[in-house]
């Protein structure tokens, strides 16, 4: 199964007075294009299946949809509705302006080869439980809560924006000619929207000041990143496990995940969850460097708060030993590459 979300492709810089997940990277056809060409030797027509999500704007549809059929794939749309509420409650609406701006609509395609999968689930488990797979529309679909998001220093997020930059979405559909500007607002709507902006403005201003005025006084305290909240998340648009635990579910359970797009390691840690073993695409050094500490600590919190399979189904820890990625084997090979040297040695001596 693969999968690969345009959302954490790249990341995009946040102004000030603007939430994290206010501006959202446009689609970066090269990066999905080269995923795509990688997986698509590896799918077996009537088996492996690939999910794309499309982001929540509708000019990423046509591109995707070009680029699948370059490499014979076939698709099939799912809307994704997400929960407005946790939406509302996790800041995504803090400080929207304009009429429809929520963005909680978001595509889903399902992609495979010349014929759809026998294997595929009936009914969902994880997200909108009890509504048949063959239904379209998924509703209240969850969101991450700021608590399980990979949250990093700025330096940490600052050098992952200096390599993985990307245009907001709003940019790209202001120079499409093919998408559809929203209708001008009439004078008294205009009117009302510019004092709203001004009140926000002065309440950012104040909020600002308020803040400077709190980092100052415990600047010297030993809590003073909890207290100022100096970290960030790293990728504001990292799914829900329960979000990637449906969409293994739907798949048929399989044993391989490629994943395209890991972001903070929250999809991740919904695979194994599920059995699933996973090989995700880092986009660089310094992106695979703070992952790993992520996944660490999400299957340690995982364990200590609930039940988890990520310590005790027996099918990952059979391939982790297959693939030498236990301790112990990767101990034991050290040791046998070490006596094989040896022998090399005393062969040529």
């Amino acid at each position: 199964m693969g999968v690969y979300d345009v959302k954490h492709a790249r990341l995009c810089n946040v102004f000030e007075g603007q939430g994290l997940t206010h501006r959202e990277p446009a689609l970066d056809e090269q990066d999905f294009e080269r995923y795509v060409k990688s997986l698509s030797p590896l799918m077996v027509p009537g088996r492996d299946v690939l999910w794309v999500l499309g982001g929540r704007t509708d000019t990423n549809d046509r591109k995707i949809k070009r680029i699948l059929g370059r490499h014979f794939i076939k698709s099939h749309a799912f809307h994704l509705c997400y929960n407005t509420k946790q939406m509302m409650q996790f800041g995504h609406f803090k400080k929207q302006r304009g009429i429809a701006n929520s963005r909680s609509h978001e595509l889903l395609y399902l992609c495979y080869k010349n014929r759809v999968p026998k294997q595929l689930s009936k009914l969902r488990v994880h997200v909108d439980a009890g509504s048949a797979v063959f239904n379209e529309v998924v509703r209240s679909v969850p969101v991450l809560p700021q608590k399980s998001h990979a949250l990093v220093d700025r330096q940490i997020r600052e050098t992952s924006l200096e390599s993985m930059i990307s245009v907001d979405v709003c940019e790209m559909e202001a120079k499409d000619p093919h998408h559809q500007a929203p209708l001008p607002m009439d004078d008294d709507d205009e009117d009302a929207a510019t004092a709203g902006a001004d009140a926000e403005t002065a309440d950012a201003a104040a909020a600002h000041a308020s803040k400077a005025l709190l980092s100052a006084t415990v600047k010297k305290r030993k809590l003073y990143r909890q207290l100022t909240g100096s970290e960030v998340p790293w990728f504001p648009h990292d799914n829900d496990i329960e979000l990637l635990k449906e969409l293994v579910h739907e798949a048929g359970r399989p044993l391989w995940v490629y994943f395209g797009t890991p972001a903070g390691g929250a999809g991740i840690h919904g695979c194994i969850e599920m059995g699933c073993s996973v090989l995700a695409l880092c986009y660089n050094a310094h992106h695979r460097e703070h992952l790993g500490p992520f996944l660490v600590q999400r299957a340690a919190e995982a364990m200590l708060g609930r039940n988890t399979m990520v310590f005790t189904n027996e099918g990952l820890v059979a391939r982790a030993k297959q693939l030498s990625l236990t301790k112990e084997d990767a101990k034991e090979d050290k040791k046998d590459d070490q006596k094989e040297d040896k022998k090399v040695d005393k062969k040529e001596d």
